[in-house]
């Protein structure tokens, strides 16, 4: 790609993106979680006498495994509806990004800033179903819905892996 070239998306985030952001960052915490809750409820209906005989016992662990899934719905859904309210309190969050990926990093604008972010200065790129995520910092990111890439998403894969070090990407093959 010569050094003029640039590749332009504009962004237009929604409630939905900052909420998949939010999932992204919690599914580790959300897998220990469902673990948790599964462990309580065994233990407990196990001291309450729920486990006198193995074929209540054996009834405990898929009714554990059925209310941690339920609980971790919940959350789930909890997570969305904050996120929402956050995002619509959000003038800032709401406004149209421009991002133009090139051969010297990637240029952020804003109605009220731009600037050039150099590949060195990426720390991490990941990709999830609908987004992609750069990281300027282990708090600071970038998110880019797949949505307002299009048709130009191999082509910022390939800038993306022909800058940044294997140890930086976190893409999808």
């Amino acid at each position: 790609m010569p050094e003029q070239q640039t590749i332009p998306v504009r962004i237009q985030l929604t409630a939905d993106d900052y909420a998949e952001f939010n999932r992204y960052h919690g599914r580790r915490q959300m897998a220990l979680l469902f673990f948790l809750y599964w462990i309580v409820f065994v233990a407990v209906a196990g001291m309450r006498g729920g486990a006198a005989d193995a074929g209540r016992f054996g009834l405990l662990i898929p009714a554990g495994l059925v209310l941690s899934g339920l609980l971790i719905a919940m959350h789930l859904w909890s997570i969305k509806v904050k996120t929402r309210k956050l995002f619509q309190n959000d003038k800032l969050a709401q406004m149209e990004q421009q991002l133009h990926f090139s051969e010297t990093g990637i240029r952020h604008t804003t109605a009220e800033s731009s600037n050039l972010v150099e590949w060195a200065d990426v720390y991490r790129a990941a990709e999830t179903r609908n987004e992609l995520i750069l990281y300027l910092a282990r708090n600071r990111a970038i998110l880019v819905p797949k949505r307002d890439i299009g048709a130009q998403w191999q082509q910022v894969k390939e800038l993306l892996r022909t800058h940044l070090p294997p140890r930086k990407l976190g893409l999808k093959s």
